[in-house]
């Protein structure tokens, strides 16, 4: 940076000398003003007694005419008034004395007005024409009075045209006065004038005169000091552009520096980017696998060639009952829980991984709810080249399904017993027709005892006589046969060996009839030959009801809007009315005597709530819920089911009745409702926020895991907590505001930015966005929002508002007019400066456009260049003559931000005739130069370490604590859901405090540092290194079992014990843990590791030990 030079002395006695002519010329300038304007008013003051006395004559001369008329009117009248006397006319002496009166009247009052007017050389001639027209109007008034012949009229006649005449003496004096009077004024004035001018001119000259003779004598002295200290000033401005050009090519190094910078930053976001979405297309690959891994309707579960279990999904936790993290990387016989069953699935998975067989097996096993069966098919895995390296299970659930067979088997038999005990009346007869069997059925029935009615008792008169005769008429007309016996017509069909199952009407001993359905077959022996007859009957008259009721209920369903099935007691569709075949697409012949659910069961209808309606119906009891069954053509839709149960009088169950809602439409909207409440979860979640629900006291009710990223609270800690009471104190009026603001308007709120506290006891940003939650009938009953902590970018807006403070202040203490412009040429941004020079504060200038200052042709070539500086990003200089002030005016013009300009310029009037004043604009504008290209590195420099500052130790260059976290976050996800292996390694390093103490913190600092570069060399790129925090570091291992976990920590530690460090050995204990079924939690895997590693201390140092040794020990 260029030295500022100190001015000469001789410089400054001539600036003092050039203040002391300065004073002196302004001195006279001064008095000649003073002089001037005492001229100037004086003039002014002598113009407008001119006017007055213009307007006073004006005014005088119009009264004077005006006595004039009237004198001329009294003359005229009074010679009429001699001709009237003479007359003797009364009327006309009558008329002249009114009009004499008038004119008389007339005079006065101009008289009067010319004494009001108050000249003064004519007041004693108006006082006397006022006397003499007094005189004339007493005489006037006399004549009146006088008869009209009378001779005293004639002599006062006379003596009226005497004072008239002298009336007009005194009028003609006054009008004399007046012209002199005004001449006079006249004569007087013009004297003043040429006097004022003559004085005001010889002050004028005077004083130039003394000021001329000034400035010569003052130019006479500095000339010969001017060009002695011309060659100096030469010099030190050459010594200056020198420096200037040094400091111009430094600057050139600097930017081609910052350029190497910005590339090698462009490179390694680039590398960053490339990263990103490689591992978020292998997430996305694995997330499709899990996904697909996870929707199979069946259990599903992968092993190694060791028979150890690496996938399990959780169709297979829901049949085996058992947690997947409790199958993973545990052989396949504990995860099967094949206790006493061990040889049998040894043999499964020998035949499977070593023979290449696929194997099914039916395997029982023991659940928490009871026995279970499933049945297995294992298949061999082979990998690329052929080569089995473990195998693939498939479980299906067939529990059930045995347990219906068993049912089967055991209905085969109760159906056997009930055969044989069956509540149909069976009658057998000889021959002849008399009763040779009769069972307890029939006993029931017709009310007979067996003994009353067997050999004794004829079949036939079981039956109404009159129906048997009408019977037996018809076969006789029909066979032609005229001789045929009641009992004949009876068995006809079963002689026949016709099956004939007719209904009759049977008679019970009491007299009483029943309809009954009577299959009566013909009994013969081994010949042929008939022997008897058996009658089965089975009384059909509330069967006769139900099927009149069926009918009517059918009637009533043929026209509902809904779907109808009416069924029998067993679930057989009996009826079913059109709107049930026009949603389930089934015709009405193939649902009749069908299970009509069964038969339109899908994949995807829900079990549970099938196996509610399949045990309703068997219970003959009511159900209601949703299903979603299958059409014929393959698409599904969805019901709302209603059974009810229709039962006769004695309660036994006659109907089954089902009433289908076609609810497709609904659910496909509640579907969508539910993606797209996950889709908004996933994505709220993805951009960094959490979500939360509160009661109308602001308890939390829900809250997502996010929440712990942000509060470091977890769920189950905030959850009936009140959300205001995570507020920071300084913000909690705010809170309480919006809250109460929301309360009481039934709206939500947005952007409320407030200062909560973490649960460590650190203040955090947060924005909180909330909408009410609203029940069914529309009231308020809590608030559902989402939050984000921004912290970093609160601590980003405040060091950049301090920047911009800072820059502003800057740009405020210039003395150069500063603005700058948008790409539209609008001004953003006026120092005080430029805002006074256009007569406005700088808001007001904000938002105009410069066009509108500046509207003139010659701004013209200042256009061009902010063209130019926008087009090519480039600064540029503009030097013009600004014609309205007669001034130079110098613009800078610098690229802005988003194709806009900034604009520093000057009035360099003075320049253009002082160099000296235009290297002192230049120096102060370079130093705001340099002073904004300082804060803006600066500012850059804050923003990139704000950056940074989010990920990486500012000590060691590895992630930080808050990324080990995050990454670990996302890691142990993966290991529960997908099996991957996890480690974490916990090294601390050895007496750490005592090196610190005793080689001072920074040795403890480089110690520190060279920890962190054997970590970032000895560990792969495949796993995290960072620093855990003080001495200690953490590495988190994927893919690694637990010994290549322990191989890498080993490889550290003998790298720490061989480093060659400064002042004496450094080594490390390290502690190892590994995720597995043991592992409950994140933290929990943290602690095992950290256990771990105070073992490795307790036991000497400077060793890796294995959390699993330390839980085998116990």
């Amino acid at each position: 940076m260029p030295t500022i030079q100190r001015m000469p002395e001789s410089v400054a006695r001539n600036d003092r000398e050039a203040k002391r002519t300065a004073r002196a010329i302004l001195t006279g300038l001064a008095a000649c003003l003073v002089l001037c304007i005492w001229a100037g008013t004086s003039l002014v003051l002598t113009w407008e007694n001119q006017q007055v006395e213009k307007s006073w004559a004006v005014r005088v001369s119009e009264e004077l005419g005006r006595s004039s008329v009237a004198q001329d009117e009294l003359e005229s009248h009074t010679s009429s008034l001699k001709l009237a006397l003479a007359s003797e006319s009364k009327t006309w002496v009558a008329s002249e004395l009114s009009e004499l009166e008038e004119a008389s009247t007339k005079a006065a009052q101009a008289l009067e007005n010319l004494s009001r007017e108050g000249m003064v050389s004519g007041t004693q001639a108006v006082d006397r024409a006022l006397v003499q027209l007094s005189a004339f109007q007493k005489e006037l008034d006399q004549l009146k009075s006088v008869p009209l012949n009378s001779e005293q009229l004639q002599s006062k006649a006379a003596a009226l045209s005497a004072t008239a005449i002298e009336l007009r003496s005194s009028l003609s004096s006054l009008d004399d006065s007046f012209s002199m009077s005004v001449d006079a004024s006249s004569e007087g004035r013009s004297k003043e004038r040429i006097y004022l001018l003559f004085s005001l001119g010889g002050g004028v000259l005077i004083l130039m005169a003394g000021a001329t003779l000034a400035v010569l004598a003052r130019l006479q002295r500095g000339y010969a000091e001017s060009v002695s200290e011309k060659a100096d000033l030469v010099e030190q401005n050459a010594a200056l552009a020198e420096t200037t050009e040094e400091l111009q090519r430094e600057k050139e190094l600097l930017l081609q520096h910052q350029k190497e910078l910005e590339q090698s930053r462009q490179e390694i976001q680039d590398a960053l980017e490339h990263a990103e979405i490689q591992t978020a297309m292998h997430d996305h690959a694995s997330r499709r696998f899990q996904s697909l891994f996870e929707g199979l309707p069946v259990g599903c579960m992968t092993f190694d060639g060791d028979g150890t279990v690496f996938e399990w999904n959780q169709r297979m936790s829901d049949i085996i009952g058992q947690p997947r993290h409790l199958a993973l990387l545990n052989p396949i016989t504990s995860a099967l829980k094949g206790f006493g069953q061990e040889d049998l699935l040894l043999d499964t998975l020998r035949r499977t991984v070593q023979d290449g067989e696929k194997v099914t097996l039916e395997y029982s096993f023991e659940t928490g709810t009871g026995p279970r069966v499933a049945e297995f098919v294992f298949f061999p895995l082979n990998d690329h080249r052929g080569v089995i390296v473990g195998g693939i299970a498939c479980a299906l659930d067939v529990t059930e399904e045995i347990a219906r067979q068993k049912q089967i088997e055991s209905m085969a038999r109760f159906q056997s017993v009930v055969l044989d005990s069956t509540e149909y009346a069976m009658i057998t007869c000889d021959i002849g027709g008399v009763i040779t069997g009769f069972n307890s059925a029939a006993e029931k029935l017709l009310q007979y005892d067996a003994r009353e009615v067997l050999g004794e008792k004829p079949i036939a008169d079981l039956h109404l006589e009159t129906e048997l005769e009408l019977w037996a008429a018809e076969l006789a007309e029909a066979t032609g046969n005229e001789q045929i016996s009641a009992f004949e017509a009876l068995v006809h069909h079963a002689n026949q060996g016709e099956a004939s199952d007719v209904e009759w009407q049977y008679v019970r001993k009491d007299g009483s009839t029943f309809d009954a359905e009577v299959m009566i077959t013909a009994l013969r022996d081994e010949h042929g030959e008939v022997t008897g007859y058996l009658a089965v009957a089975k009384d059909v008259t509330q069967e006769k009801a139900n099927a009149e009721r069926l009918v009517t209920l059918s009637l009533v369903a043929q026209e509902a809007a809904n779907g109808v099935v009416i069924m029998d007691a067993s679930g057989h569709a009996l009826f079913v009315n059109p709107a049930f075949a026009k949603i389930s697409g089934y015709t009405s012949d193939e649902i009749l005597g069908q299970a009509p659910y069964s038969l339109r069961q899908s994949e995807s209808t829900d079990e549970a709530v099938f196996a509610s309606l399949t045990k309703a119906i068997r219970a003959q009891s009511p159900f209601d819920g949703d299903l979603e069954f299958l059409r014929p053509d393959g698409t599904s839709y969805w019901v709302r089911l209603a059974l009810s149960v229709s039962r006769d009088e004695l309660g036994v169950c006659s109907h089954l009745i089902a009433i289908e809602e076609d609810i497709t439409e609904r659910k496909n909207a509640e579907f969508k409702i539910l993606a797209s409440e996950q889709r908004f979860r996933d994505v709220v979640e993805a951009a960094g926020e959490y979500i939360w629900e509160v009661d109308t006291e602001f308890r939390y009710t829900y809250v997502s895991d996010q929440v712990t990223d942000v509060s470091g609270y977890l769920v189950e800690e905030l959850l009936g907590r009140n959300m205001l009471d995570m507020v920071a104190k300084p913000d909690i009026r705010k809170a309480q505001n919006a809250v109460a603001e929301a309360m009481l308007a039934g709206k939500g709120f947005s952007n409320l930015v407030f200062q909560s506290l973490h649960k460590d006891g650190h203040i955090i940003w947060e924005r909180v966005n909330a909408l009410p939650i609203r029940d069914a009938h529309g009231e308020v009953i809590g608030f559902r929002g989402t939050g984000l902590d921004i912290t970093l970018q609160k601590v980003a807006e405040d060091n950049l508002a301090a920047a911009k403070e800072r820059i502003s202040g800057i740009l405020e203490s210039i003395q150069d007019r500063f603005y700058s412009l948008n790409k539209n040429r609008k001004f953003t941004y006026a120092n005080g400066s430029s805002a006074e020079g256009y007569g406005m504060e700088p808001e007001q200038l904000l938002g105009k456009h410069i066009k509108e200052l500046h509207p003139e042709e010659y701004w013209s070539v200042l256009w061009d260049v902010f063209d130019q500086v926008q087009k090519t990003g480039e600064p540029s200089d503009l030097e013009m003559y600004h014609p309205p002030s007669d001034t130079w005016l110098e613009f800078r013009v610098y690229p802005g931000q988003n194709g806009g300009i900034s604009v520093f310029y000057q009035d360099i009037t003075e320049r253009k005739l002082i160099l000296g004043k235009i290297e002192e604009q230049m120096a102060r504008l370079n130093e705001a130069n340099l002073h904004m290209e300082i804060q803006q590195m600066q500012l850059e420099d804050a923003n990139a370490k704000l950056r940074n500052l989010a990920s990486t130790d500012g000590l060691t260059g590895l992630k930080n604590h808050k990324t080990f976290q995050e990454y670990l976050h996302d890691q142990y996800h993966a290991a529960e859901t997908v099996g991957l292996e996890l480690g974490v390694i916990l090294l601390d390093v050895d007496k750490f405090k005592q090196y610190n103490d005793g080689f001072g913190h920074l040795a403890g600092d480089e110690v520190l540092k060279g920890v962190a570069r054997i970590l970032r060399e000895a560990v792969p790129e495949s796993h995290l290194p960072a620093r855990y925090g003080g001495e200690e570091f953490v590495i988190v291992t994927v893919g690694l079992n637990e010994a290549e976990t322990w191989e890498l920590a080993e490889e550290v530690r003998m790298r720490l014990e061989e480093h060659d460090w400064p002042h004496r050995e450094v080594t490390g204990s390290f502690g190892v843990s590994m995720f597995g079924p043991h592992v409950e939690s994140r933290q929990h895997l943290i602690d095992l590791a950290d256990k771990a590693l105070y073992a490795s201390k307790e036991g000497g140092r400077n060793r890796v030990t294995l959390s699993s040794d330390l839980r085998k020990a116990a």
